[in-house]
């Protein structure tokens, strides 16, 4: 029915955003533990795993804390995209990559 192909392209649409947010929300734990993994095996003391941890830890709080760019700018430039606002999209995307540099 039409109303079953709807909800299955509306269910398709969502997947497909929701597949990428999650996947780049999954990166960093995973790159951290390959790190981790990494100095552990090629290490000659504690002392390299003790840095790696504490460089990881404030890695993963500053990917945290700033992934707020993200998250804000996008519904942002989307609403003003969607209402036919270019330039506005544009000053939102520029500002954010300014405060990101």
């Amino acid at each position: 029915s039409e109303n079953d192909e709807g909800t299955k392209s509306t269910v398709q649409s969502i997947f497909s955003l929701v597949v990428p947010a999650l996947a780049s929300l999954a990166i960093d734990p995973l790159m951290t533990l390959a790190d981790t993994a990494f100095v552990r095996r090629t290490a000659t003391n504690s002392n390299a795993l003790a840095g790696m941890g504490s460089a990881a830890a404030l890695l993963t709080f500053s990917f945290y804390l700033f992934n707020f760019l993200c998250t804000a700018t996008t519904p942002l430039v989307a609403s003003r995209h969607a209402s036919g606002d270019e330039n506005g999209a544009l000053v939102v995307g520029g500002q954010a990559l300014s405060l990101s540099l």
